[in-house]
């Protein structure tokens, strides 16, 4: 069936915008997870953008299309008919690194708006995926699936900001300039391409998602739509909203996006101090992407995902003595404590000489919880590390609370003075448990048995 209105029908624009993308982001998915196709990453992009370009075009003849890979190809058309605004693969550098979150984003452009918005990070954080949907009025925001009620704090103090998945590099600039100087608990989250972090702030993650890199319309347009269906805005260096061109592609300076009052507030921010740092990436200790074995299990990674950050939602339950699961009271706690240092610290040094496990009392209680689990559990309550393991992978990390896992993604604390505190941050927590599936035997065989039994 051909479209020939010039008024566009959102709804089934929509359904073949989804289509496309997660065609896209299968072949995607198996150039990052596949061995084999590792020397080959760098013709993914162009790949991608044929299926998304034919699948479209040839639903929408009439209907303009402008892309990043072949500029030569884009089909420019009136202002008054719609137009596809598409990045194949937004996050592009983290991809060719082997690090997941790079995402497929289709914009429908309409009368200088986005209509319709659709960012599918097809092997975050894990190979399930996380697709993010909206049509203006035909559509409600969606996450996987589900319908999403965004709910942002409002206060610049106790907001999270998305930034570029390099900004651990110079984290202390970054945290000196977003809590100016310490005045407030602004904390920041990574996340690579600005499509998903746009996404992310659309649904409640984040209050706020930063662009510092002069990004181009088809990499912000999705995301502007989703922040549109949550009641939000994306403006640039200026304050200024954004409005799209059907001929011309455009850059901005900076971009925000995310709650419309931190937005124009994260505007006003000096970010001179971010350019001036210096970065030292030797002193990163977090997990590097290309030392990760992707896993291509996206059912058993999703599991053992959810018992790692169950586990640390239960240790910080029993820590406080709390018998209830309450997820503002949790997101509170992880904001000034984070998890399990004894367990995030137990997987790093397994990751760099697994002759330490036995001396590792934390991961073998951790692993010897989801060996004794004879199938899900309903609730975590009361709470403990072993239950929250339990519970965790019973959900799933895709259905565990997200803004409670983004909590501890975003947590930058200290600790004690033994211990350089960066190596007790969880910005690499999926990433991780990732690694040590793949290292550890007796965790692959945990998650087997487990797989089998449910």
């Amino acid at each position: 069936m051909v479209e020939v209105s010039s008024e566009p029908n959102l709804a089934r624009a929509l359904k073949q915008a989804i289509e496309a993308a997660k065609l896209a982001g299968e072949k995607l998915r198996d150039y990052l997870e596949n061995p084999s196709l590792i020397s080959l990453r760098d013709q993914a992009d162009q790949e991608a953008e044929v299926l998304i370009r034919d699948f479209l075009t040839q639903s929408y003849p009439q209907w303009g299309f402008r892309a990043e890979e072949e500029p030569d190809l884009n089909e420019l058309v009136s202002e008054e008919l719609p137009f596809w605004l598409v990045d194949p693969n937004d996050g592009t550098s983290a991809f060719l690194r082997g690090e997941r979150g790079a995402s497929v984003s289709i914009a429908l452009i309409w009368q200088g708006r986005p209509v319709l918005g659709v960012v599918y990070a097809y092997a975050a954080p894990n190979g399930l995926g996380d697709l993010f949907t909206w049509a203006e009025g035909a559509s409600p925001l969606s996450r996987n699936g589900i319908q999403v009620k965004t709910q942002w704090s409002g206060e610049w103090s106790n907001a999270t900001i998305f930034i570029s998945n390099s900004a651990d590099q110079i984290s202390h600039a970054y945290q000196d300039v977003l809590s100016e100087g310490g005045r407030f608990e602004t904390t920041y989250r990574v996340a690579p391409g600005v499509a998903y972090r746009l996404a992310l702030c659309a649904v409640g993650e984040g209050e706020v998602a930063i662009s510092l890199a002069s990004p181009r319309d088809f990499d912000f347009a999705a995301g502007h739509a989703l922040l549109r269906g949550a009641g939000g805005t994306l403006v640039d260096e200026r304050g200024r909203e954004i409005t799209y061109l059907h001929q011309r592609p455009f850059r901005l300076g900076f971009a925000f996006g995310g709650d419309s009052a931190l937005v124009k507030r994260a505007a006003q921010v000096k970010w001179k101090p971010i350019f001036e740092a210096q970065r030292s990436p030797q002193k990163t200790p977090f997990l590097s992407p290309r030392s990760v074995t992707l896993c291509s299990d996206s059912k058993a990674l999703n599991l053992v995902q959810g018992a790692w950050w169950g586990w640390h939602i239960g240790w910080l339950h029993q820590r406080h003595e709390l018998q209830h699961l309450s997820l503002d009271h949790s997101r509170d706690l992880i904001r000034r404590e984070g998890g399990d240092q004894s367990l995030i610290l137990e997987a790093r040094s397994l990751i760099e000489d697994m002759k330490k496990f036995d001396h590792c009392d934390s991961m073998v209680r951790f692993i010897e919880a989801l060996e004794s689990m004879d199938g899900r559990i309903e609730s975590i309550e009361p709470v403990t590390p072993i239950k929250g393991v339990q519970w965790g992978a019973g959900l799933g990390r895709r259905s565990l609370p997200h803004k409670i896992v983004s909590a501890f993604l975003g947590w930058r604390g200290g600790t004690s003075s033994s211990l350089e505190p960066m190596k007790t941050w969880q910005p690499d927590g999926d990433r991780l448990i990732e690694e040590l599936l793949s290292t550890i035997p007796r965790l692959r065989r945990a998650i087997k048995r487990w797989e089998e039994r449910t």
